[in-house]
């Protein structure tokens, strides 16, 4: 009985110590909150002070123009598009309305503090194929973005165009077939659908033209970061460079009374299909003279590394004949990367890209950036 009565007793304070500590576990336990926001889209769980000076005086010169011009109390999209995109002023809509859409703001506007936010999650990200999505969802063409519509594809790409032809070293460009070039690009990546996911356009583009929507995304980070410094005196920032390297030549085939072979829009669409070896600037070689000034060497040097490349025409079958011996008379003396030009009777355009010299082999010669690409009527790429 005495062993019974002791038992009890240790029993009961074992019940009691184990609802004691529960009890103060449940008082030590942080209590679960969701993420807090303002009405205007401000993360207050990300309260830490922004270290982008143009951002910050970015913020507070589109406050007050929107303040002064609107009434409103933060950066409204009427004075976002109209001092930081006024020439692309469709590209600024869609940037602001994906800013807008990530703050989860309830207001019309954004706050300064989720401006801010925004921008600098926005000229944070690094991953390629992260920074592809997201102008693909903004060009998405519909509200939820979880869908593509081939006119949000061909609005983006459009843009990417007229981004790359206001940016040319000679002036602004325009081509006639722009619209058939991105046909070209849309139909073949839809097949004659009506809606596609984010994520397949995005490998697609990766796979076919990666090059393509990069220059978008750096214009937009130098507006970001420039327009701050022209907004009070009119003038667009100053230190951007988006010229296609292959049009920065005349088109040497544009001189036919035929239809051009390479078109500007079709050369741009190259630009952006072909790995960077086609394109790529060419470092100067020194001068074999060693009494030349070193310093000077270096400076011309870095000089022209910076003037980029050129297509030049080895070959025309129109003008030198169509023949396999002709080709190679004229090829085989050039020892640097080449583009192939083929086009049929169908209309059907092909190129194929050798990275270095042909040759007279019965062995398959190249290397991985050898490429066979169709550009009309749909684009496909093929690598060797």
């Amino acid at each position: 009985m005495g062993n019974q009565s002791s038992r009890k007793k240790l029993n009961q304070q074992n019940d009691e110590t184990d609802s004691k500590e529960s009890e103060s576990n449940i008082e030590r336990e942080p209590p679960k909150r969701g993420i807090l926001r303002s009405p205007s889209g401000a993360d207050f769980q990300d309260l830490v002070s922004t270290q982008l000076m143009p951002i910050n005086k970015l913020a507070q010169i589109l406050i007050q123009k929107s303040h002064e011009e609107e009434g409103a109390k933060g950066v409204s999209r009427v004075t976002f598009v109209k001092y930081v995109f006024p020439r692309y002023p469709e590209l600024g809509e869609h940037l602001y309305d994906y800013l807008h859409s990530n703050s989860k703001a309830q207001t019309e506007y954004l706050g300064e503090l989720a401006f801010r936010q925004q921008c600098e999650r926005f000229l944070g990200i690094l991953n390629d194929t992260v920074i592809l999505e997201g102008y693909i969802k903004m060009f998405s063409g519909s509200k939820s973005a979880d869908s593509v519509t081939p006119d949000g594809l061909r609005n983006l790409l459009m843009t990417c165009y007229r981004l790359a032809m206001d940016h040319y070293s000679g002036g602004p460009q325009t081509c006639l077939l722009i619209h058939r070039t991105l046909s070209a690009v849309v139909d073949s990546c839809f097949h004659s659908k009506t809606t596609l996911s984010p994520g397949y356009v995005v490998h697609w583009l990766e796979q076919n033209c990666p090059r393509l929507v990069p220059p978008v995304h750096k214009y937009c980070i130098h507006a970001l970061s420039t327009s701050y410094r022209g907004i009070d005196t009119n003038e667009e920032g100053l230190g951007l460079e988006l010229a296609t390297p292959i049009l920065d030549k005349p088109n040497p085939f544009g001189k036919m009374t035929e239809p051009p072979l390479l078109p500007v829009s079709l050369a741009w669409l190259l630009a952006g299909a072909l790995p960077p070896l086609y394109s790529k600037p060419v470092k100067a070689a020194s001068p074999s003279d060693s009494g030349v000034n070193l310093a000077s060497q270096a400076f011309m040097a870095k000089l022209l590394s910076v003037v980029p490349s050129h297509w030049a025409l080895l070959y025309d079958s129109r003008e030198h004949g169509l023949g396999m011996n002709r080709f190679l008379h004229h090829v085989l003396s050039y020892k640097g990367p080449t583009l192939v030009l083929l086009r049929s009777e169908e209309g059907h355009v092909f190129c194929i890209g050798s990275p270095c010299e042909w040759k007279e082999s019965h062995q398959y010669w190249g290397t991985p950036e050898s490429c066979v690409i169709k550009l009309l009527p749909k684009v496909l790429k093929c690598c060797i």
